[in-house]
């Protein structure tokens, strides 16, 4: 239990990290409001997705219910790499961080 609880904080900050030096690039001078916005999200995104589980594992059962909530997760998995990879090339493309 606790080496999953120590691997799942190691893959937050693994997507965190890549996420905000990304947003701090891409909006360069705005970064700050668009790192609250961020902080934002993530905040409700804390708050309201274990506010639905229960719902979810009354509608499909706790099996199906989080096999839903591990599908969501896998589907969305490769951002932060994509954000590693490609990240230079879409800051190029931002009007906020376009070197001319």
């Amino acid at each position: 239990m606790l080496l999953s609880v120590g691997l799942q904080g190691a893959v937050v900050i693994l997507a965190i990290v890549p996420m905000t030096s990304y947003v701090v690039d891409a909006f360069g001078l705005y970064s700050a409001s668009a790192l609250t916005a961020v902080l934002i999200a993530r905040c409700l995104m804390g708050t309201f997705l274990p506010l639905a589980t229960a719902p979810l594992a009354a509608k499909l059962g706790w099996g199906w219910g989080m096999t839903v909530l591990a599908g969501l997760c896998a589907v969305l998995t490769p951002v932060p790499v994509l954000v590693m990879r490609f990240g230079g090339k879409w800051r190029e493309r931002s009007e906020y961080t376009r070197s001319e």
